[in-house]
């Protein structure tokens, strides 16, 4: 049994110990304690830096076409009768204009077409009001979720609706990509733009025009 002496004695030794706080150190291999000032240098040593060069692709193999080339051809071999814009050299802009089977009649759409990346969007012929504007974003978000290729898209400020796609290209450009994304937009604008308008033009509910469809 331990004496009060020996009791006394081993209590101060205790206090006396310096204290290691767990925010302060870290246990690494061999049960050395080291700073977390050490561990982290130790830790940016051996982990690899996650990032690589990564080579940019090439808008177009040589002689292959670009994409300003590619879209002009396909509104050609298509009959389109459209204007192209040069935009402060960033893009190349196409304008032609296209007939609905809806009470839009004719609308006008837009290909952008950069180095890598060509852009659709057609522009809606009404502005949505804005005490219809949230039932226009509800009733886009039901629409959207079936659409395959694109969205359509609403301004909340200002009320301006349209279509949108794009794609990224690298290479030679496929004539079904420029093909797809012009036609895909055409039918959805044929199969959405009644219901478009009547939720402009009317106090229709967003389900409700959307399960009319």
């Amino acid at each position: 049994m331990l004496n009060k002496k020996w009791l006394a004695f081993l209590l101060a030794t205790a206090l006396c110990l310096p204290t290691l706080s767990m925010a302060q150190t870290v246990t690494g291999m061999g049960g050395l304690v080291m700073s977390q000032e050490e561990n982290r240098e130790i830790v940016a040593e051996e982990t690899p830096s996650p990032l690589v060069d990564v080579p940019v692709a090439q808008t177009q193999t040589e002689g292959g076409t670009s994409n300003t080339e590619a879209v002009a051809a396909f509104l050609e071999s298509e009959g389109f009768d459209y204007r192209q814009q040069n935009y402060e050299n960033i893009s190349e802009d196409f304008y032609a204009t296209i007939s609905t089977n809806t009470t839009l009649g004719d609308v006008e759409m837009r290909i952008d077409t950069y180095t890598d990346y060509i852009a659709l969007s057609i522009p809606f012929p009404l502005v949505v009001p804005q005490e219809r504007r949230s039932a226009m974003a509800e009733f886009l978000s039901l629409v959207n979720y079936d659409l395959l290729m694109g969205s359509f898209q609403m301004n909340h400020e200002n009320g301006d609706l349209f279509f949108y796609d794009g794609v990224f290209v690298y290479g030679n450009v496929p004539p079904e990509i420029i093909s797809d994304m012009v036609w895909y937009a055409v039918d959805y604008l044929d199969t959405y733009g009644d219901a478009l308008a009547k939720i402009i033009l009317t106090d229709v509910d967003p389900q409700e025009a959307y399960e009319a469809l």
